[in-house]
């Protein structure tokens, strides 16, 4: 068996619309994020590097309509975040899982595995994930959807702040599948697995029946544990043997080689006999005549054959007059000896134990359809096959964590990583090699191994910093500080888009809170700036609903929210007007719109469009909440409307027919058929219960005027 061969962002995309997505990754790049990730999963159209503003403005708009959320380790996120989705920095232990969940109408699409949302991770390495679409009705799938809803629960509580959109993607996920029955435990495929209460290790071993003998055993990881003892036996691979004793198993380790002398010719003159039992590189040509890459390693020369091994460490016969013109065209070359970081004394100990030890190499370097590519090794990977009552089979774990004690051998309550993986298994025996075809056989005694080093970071001061929090509606942001942080603060100053918001000498006691604040479409973080130093800080939104799509449909006036709202001009032509042409050409416009004034029916075109976007199967649970009381939505056109009455422009009588009117076209929604219908009727059941109260506090006198009192029983609003 292989594993099948994809892009992890072409999984991503779908033709349905995405309703909510949920992310966990170590390292986090939010450029990357934003310009392909994002885009995909909310089926963005503008180019961010053609049309960066509007890209920009279509994310903003998308995301106060699709809750999204990042949850990431904080010690190793990049600067540069503009697309205010909720960002969850997790701070107290190494987080370290790689989950992707996107939420659909049916089903919800799940990736665990070994990439980050980073370039590399997506296509720069070579990465291994799990990926399935899981059905809300099917009982094996929702038990799985209920681990991953657990997973997603306990690193929302890891997070320094909570934000709102974790719980509104949890929230959606819980009314699919909470009424789907539990599964019998046989009929389950595959299980999720984490560090929460108990190792990675001890978890993939009980899945494996009791009596099973193993008969071989794998690793496959970028990186290891340390040598910290002399002969230790402690590691993954020795705790898979000692856990389940097994004599003559075979042990598979692959190891990252990262060698660009593998794909390039040395350009000087070499000879066979030289370098027996050394790796080779032969170049050759694939049926298109692009240039292809094989690994040999001669053994023996005889009169005419070369005898050598393959990649595979299977037996080759090659005629020596094809090697020697190989070596005179520079197609043929010996390689160094190899260096590969692992940690020596420790494999030693597991090949001693061991029945066999095979070494495998990843080359970094090699060509890939024509093309020199550079794609090390990120993926991880465990593998046990065992032999039960005749029958084999291969059992496999494979998610985030490394072939490291603090990944694999402890739980977070020993201390340990969080980390997230998948249990599976396949019919057969499956190596390291038939699962990842591009590793390379060597003996383990020509390759130096190595430990790595790690650079000292430098501390991260923005942990002063607890929350930046702001407030669309209200025009402020708060910032709460820490009463510790990794190190002292001096002076120091907040940026916000190049230019200084606050500054103080030392760490403040209390809120700072900067107002009046926009924020721009061109960043969703603030710059600690101390010592010459810059750490960068999430912006998280109180309120996505109350955020504008774009900086030129902010505090849009009645007029302008009237012919919005009524589909007489675009949204991209009124922040057009708006931005580049002035508010005299703006007004202009509305002229032509309105005539001499706005009468009733730009107000109920303005309500029938909302309706039908509220009846829409399209719409989110979060487009209910904007529609109804976003920056665009049917609250802000009344607010208007209350402005314009508190200014003398609009009658009380006036103000309270277009409020009982929108209450009737409210209730008139029907919502389409969805589990999510309760979650949609809640949102409109507290914004028409927050109106009929504004609607009571302005209705007019009936005394004098019995004919008023026909009106409001008729609208059924103070009747």
């Amino acid at each position: 068996m292989k594993l099948a061969r994809a892009l992890t962002l072409d999984r991503l995309g779908s033709e349905r619309p995405c309703l909510g997505a949920a992310f966990c990754t170590y390292t986090f790049d939010p450029a990357f994020f934003e310009e392909h990730v994002l885009r995909t999963v909310l089926r963005l159209g503008s180019d961010p590097d053609e049309q960066p503003a509007r890209f920009l403005d279509e994310a903003r708009a998308a995301i106060v309509e699709t809750p999204v959320v990042c949850v990431v380790d904080a010690d190793v996120r990049q600067a540069g975040r503009r697309v205010p989705y909720d960002l969850l920095e997790v701070d107290r232990r190494v987080f370290h899982p790689k989950l992707i969940v996107l939420l659909y109408d049916e089903f919800a699409r799940v990736l665990i595995g070994s990439g980050n949302l980073t370039r590399g991770g997506f296509g720069g390495n070579t990465e291994f994930f799990f990926s399935r679409d899981l059905r809300y009705a099917a009982p094996d799938d929702a038990v799985a959807l209920r681990e991953v809803d657990r997973f997603l629960a306990r690193a929302g509580d890891l997070a320094r702040t909570r934000g709102t959109q974790l719980a509104r993607i949890r929230e959606l996920l819980d009314v699919h599948i909470r009424d789907t029955p539990l599964p019998r435990a046989e009929d389950r495929s595959f299980l999720i697995v984490d560090t929460e209460q108990r190792p990675l290790i001890e978890q993939f071993l009980a899945v494996i029946p009791a009596d099973a003998r193993i008969t071989r055993a794998g690793a496959l990881a970028p990186f290891f544990e340390q040598d910290d003892g002399d002969g230790d036996v402690s590691s993954v691979l020795g705790t898979l043997l000692d856990a389940r004793p097994s004599e003559g198993a075979t042990v598979d380790v692959a190891v990252v080689w990262d060698d660009p002398a593998a794909v390039t010719p040395p350009g000087r003159p070499v000879t066979l006999e030289e370098h027996l039992g050394r790796l080779w590189s032969w170049q050759g040509q694939d049926d298109e005549r692009r240039p292809t890459l094989r690994w040999l390693t001669p053994q023996s020369i005889g009169p005419n054959v070369v005898q050598a091994l393959d990649d595979g460490a299977q037996g080759r016969r090659i005629p020596r007059d094809d090697w020697d013109s190989a070596i005179t065209r520079n197609e043929a070359w010996p390689l160094a000896r190899p260096r590969a970081f692992a940690p020596a004394k420790k494999l030693e100990a597991v090949a001693t134990a061991a029945g066999t030890f095979n070494l495998w190499l990843h080359p970094a370097w090699r060509f890939e359809d024509g093309l020199r590519v550079h794609r090390p090794l990120h993926a991880k990977l465990l593998t046990i096959t065992t032999r039960r009552r005749g029958r084999i089979h291969t059992w496999l774990l494979m998610g985030s964590a490394n072939a490291s004690q603090g990944a694999l051998l402890r739980s977070q309550v020993q201390s340990g990583n969080v980390e997230l993986g998948v249990v599976l298994v396949l019919e057969g025996e499956h190596s390291l090699k038939d699962l990842c075809p591009e590793l390379v056989a060597c003996d383990r005694q020509s390759v130096e191994l190595m430990e790595r080093e790690f650079p000292e970071g430098r501390p991260d001061l923005s942990r002063w910093i607890e929350s930046a929090c702001y407030d669309a509606a209200a025009s402020k942001l708060v910032i709460r500080w820490a009463s510790e942080g990794p190190a002292p603060l001096g002076a120091w100053a907040l940026h916000y888009v190049g230019h200084e918001i606050t500054a103080g000498p030392t760490v403040p006691t209390e809120l700072s809170t900067i107002e009046p604040f926009s924020l721009s479409p061109a960043s969703a973080e603030l710059m600690l700036v101390t010592a010459g130093e810059e750490y960068s800080v999430p912006i998280l939104v109180r309120d996505l609903a109350a955020l504008p799509p774009s900086a030129g449909l902010a505090g849009l006036g009645l007029r302008e929210l009237l012919a919005l709202l009524g589909r007489r001009i675009g949204g991209e032509r009124l922040s057009t007007l708006r931005i580049e042409r002035g508010a005299a050409t703006t007004d202009t416009v509305l002229d032509a719109i309105f005539g001499e004034g706005f009468g009733p029916p730009d107000v109920f075109r303005a309500w029938w469009a909302i309706a039908e976007d509220l009846a829409s199967p399209n719409l989110s649970v979060q487009g209910v909440r904007q529609r109804l009381s976003g920056a665009l939505g049917a609250g802000a056109v009344w607010n208007a409307m209350e402005d314009a009455h508190a200014k003398g422009s609009l009658s009380r009588e006036e103000l309270w027919f277009y409020g009982a009117e929108l209450l009737a076209t409210l209730r008139a929604v029907r919502w389409p058929v969805s589990p999510d219908a309760p979650l949609r009727a809640r949102e409109l059941e507290e914004f028409v219960s927050q109106l009929r109260g504004r609607l009571d506090a302005v209705a007019p006198e009936t005394s004098r005027r019995p004919w008023v009192q026909r009106i409001r029983k008729f609208y059924e609003v103070g009747a």
